[in-house]
């Protein structure tokens, strides 16, 4: 490589990554289509607002790299039904309800999440406004948000901005810093870029070890620096771009994550 790309690839500021970054934001939607006339119009509505809330927040507690929001207009939605979904086996009798988790957004394919609430044939009473919302509370588990939520929000992007580096060591240095997005050593990334060549454009798609850190931010280094150094090392700085970043395995910083034990 030579001395003006090397230094090219030191200065390859897509945006300030030194500044931190706004989270991606996910728009976090509750609605009830389960226990018809078991509550009034303004009872819905208060159970839908309240449970949305409730899960955002748990969201944020258990999946940091997304900013979780109740308010329409983003990209990203991820919205939670609970609905019926099996029939009882006696006739008369309640069927099974479920959580449907389905995550809407720009290049987003995923299979919706099922989580039972209330088995079929259960006939435990349906509480009222409070007692409903805590015990939708208490039927999503720590256990529900980290092997099955959590997994689904890593479909969307966690940034799109970056800083590749060559110094102090190769890789990408992420607008975040550790704890801010609760994110260990052993989580690897997805980081796609735009080439621009003669005749055309490139989009490779790299991965990196999240293991780093440089100047208070995350330091993604690749997993493959044979790669990194034959499709990016060797271009100057104004043929690269940085797309979309994604975390492809997570797992959680412990200091962090022991904070919302539920």
């Amino acid at each position: 490589m030579t001395r003006a790309a090397v230094l090219g690839l030191v200065l390859l500021v897509l945006t300030g990554a030194s500044e931190a970054a706004a989270k991606t934001p996910v728009t976090v939607k509750f609605v009830l289509k389960a226990y018809d006339g078991q509550f009034d119009t303004a009872e819905v509505e208060t159970i839908q607002r309240q449970v949305t809330e409730q899960i955002a927040a748990r969201l944020g507690e258990h999946a940091r790299f997304l900013e979780y929001v109740t308010q329409d207009g983003n990209a990203f939605i991820v919205t939670a039904t609970l609905q019926p979904r099996l029939a009882s086996e006696r006739s008369g009798a309640p069927g099974e309800v479920v959580f449907h988790f389905k995550l809407e957004g720009p290049r987003v394919q995923a299979n919706p999440e099922f989580v039972v609430f209330r088995p079929a044939n259960d006939i435990g009473s349906i509480p009222g406004v409070e007692g409903f919302v805590k015990e939708i509370d208490l039927r999503l588990s720590e256990q529900i948000y980290r092997n099955q939520l959590r997994p689904l929000l890593l479909r969307v992007p966690i940034a799109t901005t970056g800083k590749l580096l060559s110094s102090p060591a190769a890789g990408w240095l992420l607008p975040y810093g550790r704890v801010e997005i609760c994110l260990d050593p052993d989580s690897q990334l997805g980081i796609e870029h735009t080439v621009q060549i003669t005749g055309g454009v490139l989009r490779p798609k790299l991965f990196a070890h999240a293991d780093g850190d440089f100047e208070g931010h995350i330091l993604g280094r690749p997993v493959n620096p044979s790669e990194f150094q034959q499709q990016l090392g060797t271009l100057p700085a104004d043929q690269v771009s940085i797309g979309s970043i994604w975390v492809t395995e997570y797992r959680d910083l412990v200091p962090c994550s022991n904070a919302f034990q539920k």
